[in-house]
Order: structure tokens, then sequence, then C-alpha cells
């Protein structure tokens, strides 16, 4: 009776199907990712934008075992295994090679950026993957940590300093913003719109460019449609 219990046991765990590595989706393979923003506990973060440091990149392997590449200072790599579409998990803990930052600040960054990921092996990650079409379009990844968490990328790199910039022929400034934003260009402009980075319109405004009221828009990265006489053009502010 007892062989037969055993039997019986070892045909039940024979039979129990496995469940089954998926690969990554191709949306993950489309591009090398480049940071955007990270947000720990409701308060975001940018990188600090130096002649060190300007972008994170992050790459995913097409081959088994699948890997984790980021790239800052140094490099977090490790394997990567998909158990659902749009879910992620380390099976076993990351590494970290190459050598450290030199600035204080990057290090800070880094290490904000790597215990994103290194705090929870064998937990699962979920994935969004966003399409922004205001002008020529632009994807973003967007991972979730089981804290609740978010770490964003897309698909262009950082060329933007945190400081006064240009975009194509529409001057931004202050950049970061926290008040007022004015907006500059040599040719007319018609409108201007904020969107948040998951394309939701937060403000659209159509006069008084040299002094747009930023005080009813969210903290965080902001991408603006710019629109003039003559065309469109997509920029990116930092709120504070």
């Amino acid at each position: 009776m007892l062989m037969k219990k055993i039997l019986f046991f070892l045909l039940l765990v024979s039979t129990t199907p496995i469940a089954a590595q998926l690969p990554p989706d191709d949306f993950l393979l489309m591009y090398p990712w480049y940071f955007e923003e990270i947000t720990i506990g409701g308060v975001t973060y940018n990188i600090p934008n130096n002649a060190e440091l300007f972008n994170a990149t992050l790459t995913f392997g097409d081959t088994e075992p699948y890997q984790f590449h980021l790239e800052v200072c140094q490099t977090l790599e490790g394997e990567i295994k998909y158990p659902a579409s749009k879910q992620m998990f380390f099976p076993e803990e990351l590494s970290v090679s190459g050598s450290s930052c030199v600035q204080n600040e990057n290090t800070e960054f880094q290490d904000l950026l790597f215990s994103f990921f290194q705090n929870h092996t064998n937990e699962d990650f979920t994935l969004a993957f966003i399409i922004i079409d205001p002008g020529p379009p632009s994807y973003y990844l967007i991972i979730t940590n089981p804290n609740g968490d978010t770490v964003t990328f897309n698909e262009t790199p950082n060329v933007l300093s945190l400081e006064n910039n240009t975009i194509n022929k529409a001057f931004l400034y202050p950049n970061p913003v926290k008040d007022f934003l004015n907006i500059e260009s040599e040719e007319s402009l018609v409108k201007v719109t904020f969107y948040n980075i998951l394309g939701r319109k937060l403000l659209e405004v159509s006069e008084s460019f040299n002094e747009i009221s930023m005080s009813d828009v969210p903290k965080g990265l902001l991408l603006l449609e710019i629109e003039t006489e003559k065309g469109t053009v997509v920029g990116k502010v930092l709120k504070e």
C-alpha cells in the first residue's frame, strides 16, 4: 500500500507542467535603452548629467541564458528570466564590474539605480511599453519593481544639458524649471502642448510663451510639442 502511494506521488510530480521560459518581448530588443528618470517612494531622480556621466544604458540579450546589462560608470549584469509577457525576474544576484564613478553625485545615482534591481532577486518586475506620438514618435520602457517604484528608459540618448538648451529653433529656459518657463523661437509660435512620459496631456498654451506658469504641472520629465508656423518640434524639460 505504501509503495502504491509513493508511485502515485511520483506520477503526479512527473506529470506536473513546468512553467515555460519565455523569450524576451521583441520591444526590449529593439533598442539600447537610455535612462530617463527613476521614482523611489514618490520622489523622482534624474541622471546627474556632467562631464563624467550623462547616459545610463540598458540592453537585453536575445539568446539563452538571457542576459541583463545596465551600464552607468560600472556595469550591473546577470541572468534574467521572463515568466510571462511583460514580466521579468533575476534568478540569481546580479554582479557589478568595471571602474567606479569618480564624482560622488554619480556614485550616489549609480547606487540608487543599481539597488532598484539588486534588492529584488527572485521577485517579479513588470514592464510597460509606451509610444508617444506628438511629431516623431518616442518609445519608452517603464520597469516597476515589487515595491511599486519605477524606472523609465527611452530609445534616445540623453544629449540635452540640464541647463538652458535649444531644441531645433526653440529656446527653452530655465531647464529645470520651477515656476515659469520661457520659450523663444526664430519662428512664430502657435501652440505648445505639455505631456508626461505616459502621453497624458497636462497643459496647452497658445499665448504668452515668454512666461508660461508651471504651478499646476506635476513634477517630473515633461515632453513638449512646440508648434510653429513652419512646423512642429519636440522638446523636453524637467519640472522641479
